[in-house]
């Protein structure tokens, strides 16, 4: 990458554009069912993993979904209050980090007072969601406009590089993993040079400036269309309405 923030990849100008997306936290809607019934639900939406849906349908139960499966009954997780409950969520603990973005949302959605720096989804939060679930069912509170400007956020190119970042260390770990496993099972002895090598991080962002739909080919017509493409939002990619 450039001086220009343009990358050359196979001898093309390409250059990474901003992405526009849902700002992590939750969000109230009431939507109507099949039978004309309004039905309410609650979404959290993460900085770093799935989402979760809350859903209360016209016999006032509450459901739980996880990244759109199944659903499962919150009698599941409120039968469960204790320390049993963090058992139950650590799963959605782990996939589902607020950020400091996300987790300002939802302290002050919520009226919640928990730390910024603890960024992932807590029992807490569910538990504090659902009661305010409870409530737009019965007509306290005010439902949210997702689709706001007040509601979304920008994921910069350093946003995207970061990710990839993560994702090659991923791999990585993967790599070596198998690496050490395969190792162990020939009775070899494992070197550092065998194990790190530089060759998932190059891969992977070699992918990302090539392949991702949010790495462009640059329009170079004049100047200023060079400009204009590089100041360019999008909502499409990974994460937005693609994704």
């Amino acid at each position: 990458m450039n001086s220009l923030g343009t990358s050359i990849v196979n001898g093309i100008y390409r250059i990474v554009i901003n992405q526009i997306l849902q700002s992590p936290g939750i969000y109230y809607r009431s939507e109507l069912d099949h039978n004309g019934i309004s039905v309410y639900t609650g979404t959290i939406i993460s900085d770093w993993g799935g989402r979760l849906e809350l859903e209360i349908d016209r016999k006032a139960r509450i459901w739980a979904r996880v990244s759109r499966k199944q659903k499962i009954s919150i009698l599941v997780l409120s039968s469960a209050m204790g320390s049993n409950l963090r058992e139950i969520l650590e799963n959605a603990e782990i996939r589902c980090e607020l950020g400091r973005i996300g987790r300002r949302n939802m302290n002050r959605r919520l009226n919640l007072d928990i730390p910024q720096n603890n960024t992932f989804l807590l029992p807490r939060d569910i538990l504090a969601a659902a009661d305010h679930l409870i409530g737009m069912k019965f007509g306290m509170g005010i439902l949210d406009d997702m689709n706001h400007l007040k509601n979304k956020r920008i994921r910069s190119v350093a946003d995207l590089l970061q990710d990839q970042f993560g994702l090659a260390l991923v791999r990585l770990e993967n790599m070596v993993r198998g690496t050490m496993s395969g190792a162990i099972r020939h009775k070899l002895i494992p070197t550092p040079q065998n194990l790190v090598t530089s060759t998932t991080l190059t891969t992977t962002f070699e992918s990302f400036f090539g392949l991702h739909p949010l790495s462009q080919v640059l329009d170079r017509t004049n100047p200023l269309t060079q400009i204009v493409h590089g100041r360019k939002l999008s909502y499409l990619g990974p994460g937005g309405l693609t994704g």
